[in-house]
Order: structure tokens, then C-alpha cells, then sequence
């Protein structure tokens, strides 16, 4: 009765959600969510379908974007923490989006635009293009990784923690209609604006963003008090706090443990589909769209009624639930009840998702809160990463051609594999609740 008292006083004496700095900066993150969708999409379809089309090593140039704009996370993730927490938050956000602006700004100088008169036919070689793109895409991730944790510090100083869910909700919904909108705008854009056009576009989306943080009147910020010689003294008590603190750690193993399942479903998807729904690759895509149906469908319930939602409830009891689904999920042979599955998983996914970012800012004293980001990202990254590794060698050699019979259930390796995912999610769910109860 005390803690619900105290709960309803901290909601009268909140700020509302929706001030003018929140607003602004949703409306930053939108146009910029929006952009990077298009310009990942852009960047394949440009090297798979214009620079080098229908040649051996194209799935190896196409690689090499996402290879790129993955590595930054773990060469400079918690490194950039560290000076995350030492810098001005609103001064880190304004420069990483000034100079991803200026990098794709410059890269459409390379789509041929322009002529190059020192050069044959006016136009830089291919394999040129190619390492400018890598390069750029290289450095605009490395900019994400000290945009991010500073943007998060900035969402924990305007939003207060009864509004914390809610204000998840936004973003996942906003992330949500994002990948949608800007996923299918990508290859028109491609193909007939031309690649030059969609760049800017999304060098306009960081020029939109920077506009709205500066119109945001972000509050004065402490002075930060730190010592500049004593980085590995302040890396090392990054990620000490994260390890030591039970809520953070909780958070941790049990996003690594579902991102690492999740490798497993990314692997082993167009073969579930094709060989345990008889789908052909043609209908792959629309196992997606459900779940991205229940994703956004998830994240708008949420923010309807984050108000009265515990992020660590909400936390425990997503994990649980997605791990029942995708065990039932694993066991499916028809796409009518497929689809139903993969819907309700999105909505999991998004409720798990939006109460991670307010369960952590919760937990995180401010000094602390861009290298506990940033120590968590990279974690959770690699989870995915090595599952992906040891599903696809396991599927091709150790588990080739196994079937058993469990509790009269026949199971292969792909649907086996899959369940094993489910158990392993539910296990993490369980984990979650009995180690944050009362939190």
C-alpha cells in the first residue's frame, strides 16, 4: 500500500511526457530512423544491383557493408562509453550527427553526380566506390557508437521514471514503422531517383535530426568531474558496476541469451520455412511481415498503457512468453497458425524490447549510464553473432539428416534446434522474474 501511495505521488509530481524537448527529439529520432533504414537498404542494393550486379564475389561485396557497419560495436562500443560519460551529452550528438551528415554528404560524390576529369570516363572504378562506401559506412558506425549512449543519457534527464515505459513504447513504434516505411521506400528510390538522391536523403534525415536537438532546449547539463589520464580506471569501473549491480547483470545474461536464440531462428528461418511450412522462398517474406505486424502492433499497446506497466514485470514476463511461442512455434506445419505464432512473438518482442532501455536507465546512476550502454550492446551483439556461427555448423555436419523421437514427437534438426531456442528463452524468462522480484 505504501509503495502504490509513492507510486501515485511520483506520477502527480512528474513532468509530463510530452515536453518540447521529448517532442523534438522524437521527432529527430523519427526522421533519422527513417533515413538509416533507407540507407541500409540503399547501400545493398547498390552494390548487389548497380556497382558490381550478377558476379561471383557480389554476396561478398554485399557482405562487406554489413560487415563494416557492424564491427564499430565491438572496436569501439565501450571505448566510447567511457567518453560518452565524460563529454557534454547534447555537444556528442550534435557533432555525431553533423559529421554523419557531412560523410554521407560526400559519399554521393562518388555515385557519379559528378565527373572526375583526371579520371578514365569520368568516373572512379568500381572497386574504388566500393572501399569509399565500406569506409564511409565504417565511420558513420563508429559515430552511432558514441551517438547512442548519449542520446539515452539525454532521454533518462527529460523523461522522468514513470513515463520511462511509455516513452520506450514511442520509440519502438517509431523503429517499427521506420524498418517498414523506409525498407520499402529504398529500392523505388534506387531505381529510379537514383543512388545519388537516396543518399542525400539520408545525409538530409542526420541534417533534420541535428535541427531538432538544437530546437529541443535540452536542460543544463552537470559539469562532468572526472580526471582525463584514468580511461582504464573508468573503463574498469564501467564495466564493474554493470557486472556487480543485480539488475543490470540480470539484463545482460538475459538479452544474451535471447539474442543468441534469435541467431538461431535468423539462421535456421528460410529452411523452417521452406521445409517444415512448405512455403516456397517466393512467400519467405511474409513470415516477416507478421512479425513486424505484431512489433508494432506490441509497441502501440505499450504506449497506450506503459503508465501502469513495471519494466521489470513486463521485462521477465515478455522473455517467459516469447520462449513458450517460439517452442509451440517449432512445432508447426501449416503457415495459418504460423502466422497467429509469429504475431503474438512480435508483440512480445516489442513488450521485452521497450522495457529494456527503462529498466536499465532506471538502474544507472547518470555518470555511469552511456558505458553500461555501450559495455551491453556489444554483449548482446556477439551473442547473436556466435549462435549464427555454431547453428550453421551444426545444421550442415554434426546434426545432418538427425531424427528423433521425443515423448512421441518426431524432431528434426531444424525444428530441434528451434525449440531448443524456445526452452533456452523460457529458462531466461524464468531468471529474469525470480532474480528481480519485488523490483
Amino acid at each position: 500500500m505504501g509503495q502504490e501511495i509513492a507510486t501515485q505521488s511520483d506520477m502527480k509530481m512528474a513532468r509530463p511526457l510530452f515536453t518540447r524537448a521529448f517532442v523534438m527529439l522524437w521527432i529527430g529520432q523519427a526522421i533519422s530512423v527513417l533515413g538509416d533504414f533507407v540507407f541500409e537498404t540503399a547501400c545493398v542494393l547498390w552494390v548487389g544491383a548497380v556497382l558490381v550486379p550478377g558476379r561471383s564475389w557480389t554476396p561478398l561485396a554485399v557482405s562487406g557493408v554489413l560487415f563494416a557497419a557492424a564491427i564499430p560495436s565491438f572496436l569501439f562500443g565501450p571505448i566510447a562509453g567511457v567518453f560518452t560519460d565524460r563529454w557534454t551529452k547534447r555537444r556528442t550528438i550534435l557533432l555525431m550527427d553533423g559529421i554523419r551528415a557531412l560523410l554521407i554528404g560526400l559519399l554521393t560524390l562518388t555515385t557519379g553526380v559528378i565527373s572526375f576529369p583526371f579520371l578514365p570516363h569520368g568516373k572512379l572504378p568500381v572497386i574504388w566506390q566500393l572501399w569509399i562506401l565500406y569506409i564511409v559506412v565504417f565511420l558513420a558506425s563508429v559515430c552511432t557508437q558514441f551517438f547512442s549512449p548519449a542520446r539515452m543519457t539525454i532521454s533518462q534527464d527529460i523523461v522522468d521514471e514513470v513515463h520511462r515505459v511509455r516513452a520506450s513504447g514511442l520509440a519502438q513504434t517509431t523503429t517499427s514503422l521506420g524498418a517498414i516505411v523506409g525498407s520499402l521506400l529504398a529500392a523505388p528510390l534506387v531505381f529510379t531517383a537514383g543512388v545519388s538522391w537516396t543518399l542525400l536523403i539520408d545525409a538530409l534525415s542526420f541534417g533534420i535530426s541535428f535541427l531538432s536537438i538544437i530546437l529541443a532546449r535540452l536542460p543544463e547539463e552537470p559539469s562532468p568531474q572526472v580526471t582525463y589520464n584514468n580511461f582504464l580506471n573508468e573503463f574498469r569501473a564501467g564495466a564493474h558496476f554493470l557486472i556487480t549491480h543485480r539488475v543490470l547483470r540480470t539484463a545482460l545474461i538475459a538479452m544474451c541469451i535471447v539474442l543468441f536464440s534469435g541467431g538461431i531462428d535468423n539462421t535456421l528461418s528460410l529452411f523452417f520455412a521452406t521445409q517444415n511450412l512448405h512455403l516456397t522462398p517466393a512467400l519467405y517474406g511474409v513470415l516477416s511481415s507478421a512479425s513486424g505486424i505484431g512489433l508494432l502492433v506490441g509497441a502501440a499497446i505499450i504506449v497506450i498503457i506503459g503508465k501502469k506497466m513495471n519494466a521489470a514485470t513486463l521485462f521477465g514476463v515478455g522473455i517467459l512468453l516469447l520462449g513458450t511461442m517460439e517452442a509451440i512455434f517449432s512445432r508447426q506445419t501449416n503457415i495459418v497458425p504460423a502466422l497467429l505464432i509469429l504475431s503474438i512473438q512480435g508483440i512480445l518482442n516489442a513488450a521485452l524490447n521497450v522495457a529494456f532501455g527503462p529498466l536499465v536507465m532506471n538502474a544507472t546512476p547518470r555518470e555511469f549510464l552511456g558505458r553500461v550502454f555501450a559495455f551491453l550492446l556489444p554483449a548482446m551483439n556477439l551473442a547473436t553473432m556466435i549462435s549464427t556461427l555454431i547453428t550453421g555448423y551444426l545444421v550442415s555436419t554434426v546434426f545432418q539428416g538427425l531424427h528423433l523421437v521425443i515423448v512421441g514427437m518426431i524432431v528434426g534438426p531444424i525444428d530441434g534446434l528451434m525449440m531448443f531456442s524456445g526452452l533456452l528463452i523460457f529458462f531466461a524468462g524464468l531468471y529474469v522474474l525470480l532474480q528481480l522480484r519485488g523490483i
